[in-house]
This record gives C-alpha cells, sequence and structure tokens, in this order.
C-alpha cells in the first residue's frame, strides 16, 4: 500500500490519481484543445486545482519527483 499513499498520476479527465482509484477507460490527453464550461482547455480547467491538491499532501520534509511528460507538466505551478 506504500505506492497508494505516495504515488499520483495526473490525469485530463480525472484531475489526480492514485495508482488503484478505480476509473473507466478513455482516451484524452491534457493537451487535447477541449471546452470545459467556460475554460478555453483542459490546462485552464485544471489551472491550480491540481496544484493545490498536491501541495495539501506534501509536507515540509517531503518531496516530489516529476515523472510526467512535458504535456502533463504543464498543468503543475512548481512554485
Amino acid at each position: 500500500m506504500l505506492a497508494q499513499n505516495q504515488i499520483r498520476i495526473l490525469s485530463g479527465l480525472y484531475g489526480i490519481l492514485k495508482p488503484f482509484d478505480r476509473i473507466y477507460p478513455y482516451r484524452l490527453e491534457m493537451g487535447t484543445k477541449l471546452k470545459v464550461g467556460s475554460k478555453e482547455n483542459l490546462y485552464q480547467y485544471w489551472d491550480s486545482k491540481i496544484t493545490n491538491a498536491l501541495n495539501l499532501e506534501l509536507t515540509n520534509n517531503e518531496f516530489l519527483v516529476n515523472l510526467a511528460s512535458n504535456e502533463y507538466f504543464k498543468v503543475l505551478k512548481p512554485k
């Protein structure tokens, strides 16, 4: 269960996932030009939601190892 507690997966559809989260199969890339409500694309839709969620999980003694592609990493605000 260590992976479930420490690994997060970025998803254009679901936002942040844990390794054992159940999802339905889908094909949606973060860079897809898809309007969601008033947002022009998935980057705008997820904006700071993903960054804020990750920041809430990290403590001062923890660090983040980024294995995401550039396409997915662009949704995070590293500061």
